[in-house]
């Protein structure tokens, strides 16, 4: 699927169609693991503009019934936004480690893979 996707979107590139990606996080069973596969899923195209966003799970969204089943969200917790951090409360992926990421996003997929770890260091300060 990778290479599917890489390939598709190297058409465009290559046909200077300008491409704008956005990027969702922080879903009810996701991991870092996840979070860093679509990071290096990021780094093998070329894209114009790069956005990271935070899963929020509206009401009507089966992903919300899953984030109710596992104890993530409660029925009464209220979903509204997509800016502030995530209200979800992954045991193993909490809210302030999915907002540093998000944070940090761009840079893990720009930067050399050299320099992860100042990045993750920058991340870990934005939630310490």
């Amino acid at each position: 699927m990778k290479e599917l996707i890489t390939a598709n979107l190297k058409i465009a590139t290559d046909l200077d169609i300008p491409i704008s990606v956005f990027n969702i996080m922080g879903f009810p069973t996701e991991t870092r693991r996840l979070v860093i596969d679509t990071i290096e899923l990021n780094r093998t195209f070329r894209s114009d503009d790069i956005n990271a966003y935070c899963f929020v799970p509206f009401q009507g969204n089966p992903l919300r019934l899953l984030s109710e089943k596992l104890g993530l969200v409660t029925k009464v917790t209220r979903a509204q936004s997509i800016m502030p951090p995530t209200i979800l409360d992954i045991p193993h992926l909490f809210r302030n480690a999915i907002e540093g990421i998000r944070r940090c996003f761009v840079l893990y997929v720009k930067m050399p893979t050299s320099g992860w770890p100042k990045i993750e260091r920058a991340e870990a300060s934005l939630w310490s």
